[in-house]
């Protein structure tokens, strides 16, 4: 009996370190959630290395998240409505506007900069491109840049 007894008692000794050792194993943590909590909280406002790292997420996500606004603001009725009377994506006229929304240089330089330094005039330019100047001078400018067709559309 004193020999069945002990096996009993180092079986359940055994059950015990496999229950605690699998304890070990969580779910996998989310890493920012981990990177927060390897700084210690009451330390986490001064360290330069934790508000670098935010600053750099966010420099990282700005120009996608502005392309896809301008993208999907591009596909509403109103800027549909105007490029439908403006002119197609290589559109070059020849009285000095440009591309899809028919920018004159001054306008690609204000708010396409970046753009225009790497493939010059907006009729060169991707669709994208276009997009996001244009988007760039309605959120300064409203629809005056383009006072004619955003009359007939009913926008001004």
């Amino acid at each position: 009996m004193a020999l069945d007894e002990f096996k009993m008692r180092r079986v359940a000794a055994r059950s015990r370190a496999n229950v605690i050792r699998h304890r070990k194993f969580r779910r996998p943590v989310h890493r920012f959630y981990r990177a927060h909590r390897e700084i210690r909280p009451w330390y986490r406002l001064r360290n330069a290395d934790y508000w670098h790292g935010k600053v750099l997420r966010a420099r990282a996500l700005t120009p996608h998240r502005l392309y896809a606004r301008a993208t999907v603001w591009a596909m509403g009725s109103g800027p549909s409505c105007v490029t439908a009377h403006e002119g197609g994506v290589t559109s070059n006229t020849g009285n000095g506007y440009y591309g899809r929304w028919q920018a004159d240089t001054v306008f690609q330089l204000a708010y396409g900069p970046e753009f225009y330094r790497r493939w010059g005039v907006a009729s060169n330019w991707p669709r994208w491109a276009q997009d996001v100047m244009a988007y760039r001078g309605w959120l300064a400018r409203g629809w005056t840049p383009w006072p004619n067709t955003a009359r007939a559309c009913g926008l001004l």
